[in-house]
Protein backbone atom coordinates (compact mmCIF):
# COMPACT_ATOMS: atom_id res chain seq x y z
CA UNK A 1 0.00 0.00 0.00
CA UNK A 2 1.17 3.38 -0.57
CA UNK A 3 1.45 5.87 2.37
CA UNK A 4 -1.76 7.88 1.35
CA UNK A 5 -3.64 4.16 1.48
CA UNK A 6 -2.21 3.15 4.75
CA UNK A 7 -3.34 6.91 6.03
CA UNK A 8 -6.98 6.05 4.28
CA UNK A 9 -6.80 2.64 6.19
CA UNK A 10 -5.48 3.65 9.33
CA UNK A 11 -8.18 6.39 9.51
CA UNK A 12 -11.13 4.08 8.50
CA UNK A 13 -10.17 1.47 11.24
CA UNK A 14 -10.26 4.36 13.90
CA UNK A 15 -13.85 5.61 12.60
CA UNK A 16 -15.00 1.96 12.45
CA UNK A 17 -14.69 1.24 16.05
CA UNK A 18 -17.34 3.96 16.85
CA UNK A 19 -15.70 5.30 20.09
CA UNK A 20 -16.69 7.93 21.85
CA UNK A 21 -13.32 9.60 21.32
CA UNK A 22 -11.88 10.11 18.16
CA UNK A 23 -7.70 11.17 18.19
CA UNK A 24 -6.27 12.22 14.72
CA UNK A 25 -3.11 12.90 13.66
CA UNK A 26 -1.89 14.10 10.47
CA UNK A 27 -4.23 11.84 8.55
CA UNK A 28 -3.89 13.73 5.14
CA UNK A 29 -0.08 14.03 4.60
CA UNK A 30 0.11 11.56 2.17
CA UNK A 31 -2.94 12.23 0.01
CA UNK A 32 -3.47 14.87 -2.47
CA UNK A 33 -5.64 17.57 -2.50
CA UNK A 34 -9.01 15.96 -3.58
CA UNK A 35 -8.71 12.94 -1.49
CA UNK A 36 -8.17 15.34 1.64
CA UNK A 37 -11.22 17.39 1.05
CA UNK A 38 -12.88 14.35 0.99
CA UNK A 39 -11.50 12.71 4.22
CA UNK A 40 -11.99 16.00 5.62
CA UNK A 41 -16.15 16.09 4.88
CA UNK A 42 -15.70 12.24 5.75
CA UNK A 43 -14.13 13.45 9.45
CA UNK A 44 -16.97 16.15 9.75
CA UNK A 45 -19.54 13.35 9.22
CA UNK A 46 -18.08 11.30 11.74
CA UNK A 47 -17.14 13.27 14.56
CA UNK A 48 -20.61 14.27 14.98
CA UNK A 49 -21.89 13.04 19.02
CA UNK A 50 -17.95 12.61 19.75
CA UNK A 51 -14.82 14.42 20.68
CA UNK A 52 -12.27 14.35 18.27
CA UNK A 53 -9.22 15.48 18.33
CA UNK A 54 -7.29 16.03 15.24
CA UNK A 55 -3.59 17.54 15.15
CA UNK A 56 -2.72 19.08 11.89
CA UNK A 57 -1.67 22.10 10.22
CA UNK A 58 -4.09 21.28 6.80
CA UNK A 59 -6.15 24.35 6.49
CA UNK A 60 -8.51 21.80 4.66
CA UNK A 61 -8.91 19.93 8.08
CA UNK A 62 -8.92 22.64 10.07
CA UNK A 63 -11.88 23.99 8.40
CA UNK A 64 -13.38 21.05 9.36
CA UNK A 65 -13.37 21.87 12.78
CA UNK A 66 -15.50 23.33 15.41
CA UNK A 67 -12.58 25.06 16.85
CA UNK A 68 -8.56 25.28 16.80
CA UNK A 69 -6.17 25.42 19.45
CA UNK A 70 -3.06 26.84 18.01
CA UNK A 71 0.01 25.90 20.01
CA UNK A 72 3.53 28.08 19.79
CA UNK A 73 6.72 27.22 21.21
CA UNK A 74 4.54 24.98 23.40
CA UNK A 75 2.00 27.71 24.90
CA UNK A 76 -1.59 28.05 24.05
CA UNK A 77 -1.74 31.46 22.07
CA UNK A 78 -5.06 31.40 21.19
CA UNK A 79 -8.49 29.43 20.77
CA UNK A 80 -11.22 30.48 17.79
CA UNK A 81 -12.85 28.94 14.99
CA UNK A 82 -10.58 28.59 12.23
CA UNK A 83 -11.79 31.59 10.18
CA UNK A 84 -11.64 33.90 13.05
CA UNK A 85 -7.52 32.63 13.31
CA UNK A 86 -7.19 32.92 10.13
CA UNK A 87 -8.83 36.72 10.29
CA UNK A 88 -7.27 37.83 13.24
CA UNK A 89 -3.87 35.85 14.19
CA UNK A 90 -1.13 36.47 12.00
CA UNK A 91 1.02 33.83 13.54
CA UNK A 92 -1.85 31.08 12.67
CA UNK A 93 -2.42 33.10 9.17
CA UNK A 94 1.14 32.26 8.59
CA UNK A 95 1.75 28.85 9.99
CA UNK A 96 -1.20 27.52 8.16
CA UNK A 97 -1.81 29.34 4.96
CA UNK A 98 1.87 29.69 3.93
Amino acid sequence: LSGGQRQRVALARALAADRGVLVVHDPTTAVDAATEARIAAGIRRARTGRTTVLVTSSPALLAATDRVVLVDGGTITAEAPHEDLVRDHPVYRTAVLT
